[in-house]
């Protein structure tokens, strides 16, 4: 999805996304067999992961360096969020109406976010529409853009080529490349350490929670709120650190902090004043190993 989007544009990968997981939640609350269910769980996952990416990718084309860390942190807030607000949701949802009401829910949300854009969300890879001064086409332009363009042809000016890229077949192993680059692979590698312990404690709590305290769905739900308030205090607060150490670098240096205009960093360290804020996380993986020796802590 990542590579259709840098080649088609954002809008349209996100218009592809919609539609697989608005349909995934549709087929999902009308089957009736395990086997189907697995088969349309991963459905539904090949529409929603790639937002995630695409979120992250937009908030890049649109905000500069040294606003950036915020931006990202509010463009994360509904994957950092959702493993926590929805068990919570899920377990109101499943006692009271049914498990087929989790996805008929879903289902209807992901529409009420899918009409506004395809209304009125611009294009924002710089590979379409530049730095915004070229007029997107086709899929490209939102419902609003054409309405309010629309008695006015688009001109043939020198930025045609950024109105017309090349489209080519997507190639997902293209993608596995990156694990082998070495600045590239090392981050991949820690994110997914960090990801990976973060869902295998909450994936496993459900069960523990049900066969440790004899706890029902709304109960179990409710367990997840002390995470969902975590994740929310660390999207902000983290996109806020990021950009206080972006700036205090540059002033160290002598360098310019320029919020309104792209800038050119040089040898200014940008990775390394990126990872300086990274110590949190080494708190989160130590904390890992408690969480699951109190489970057993009950009377």
């Amino acid at each position: 999805m990542g590579s259709l989007a840098d080649q088609a544009g954002r809008r349209p990968a996100y218009l592809l996304c919609f539609t697989i997981y608005i349909a995934g939640n549709i087929a999902l609350a009308l089957q009736h067999s395990y086997p189907a269910l697995l088969i349309l769980r991963a459905v539904q996952s090949c529409g929603s992961s790639g937002t995630v990416a695409l979120a992250s990718a937009v908030a890049a084309d649109v905000i500069t360096s040294a606003e950036r860390g915020m931006y990202m942190g509010i463009a994360s807030l509904g994957n950092i969020l959702a493993p926590s607000l929805g068990p919570i949701l899920g377990g109101v949802l499943s006692q009271y109406l049914g498990w087929q009401a989790v996805f008929w829910f879903l289902g209807v949300m992901a529409v009420l976010f899918f009409v506004p854009l395809v209304l009125f969300f611009p294009e924002t890879c710089r590979r379409i529409v530049g730095d915004g001064s070229v007029q997107a086409r086709g899929w490209n332009r939102s419902v609003f853009n054409w309405w309010k363009g629309r008695g006015h042809p688009l001109s043939d000016g020198t930025d045609s080529e950024l109105r017309r890229p090349k489209i080519t077949f997507p190639n997902p192993l293209g993608t596995l490349r990156l694990l082998f680059h070495r600045p590239t692979g090392f981050v991949l590698l820690a994110n997914g350490i960090i990801y990976a312990s973060y869902y295998s404690v909450t994936a496993g709590l459900p069960v523990q929670f049900h066969e440790l305290y004899d706890l029902q769905d709304l109960g179990i739900g409710l367990s997840f709120i002390p995470a969902g308030l975590g994740s929310l205090f660390s999207a902000t607060v983290n996109g806020m650190l990021v950009d206080w150490n972006y700036r205090r670098m540059r002033i160290r240096m002598g360098l310019p902090v320029t919020r309104d205009q792209k800038q050119d960093h040089g040898e200014f360290p940008i990775e390394r004043t990126r990872l300086q804020i990274g110590l949190p996380m080494m708190q989160q993986q130590l904390s890992d190993p408690t969480a699951g020796f109190s489970l057993y802590i009950h009377h």
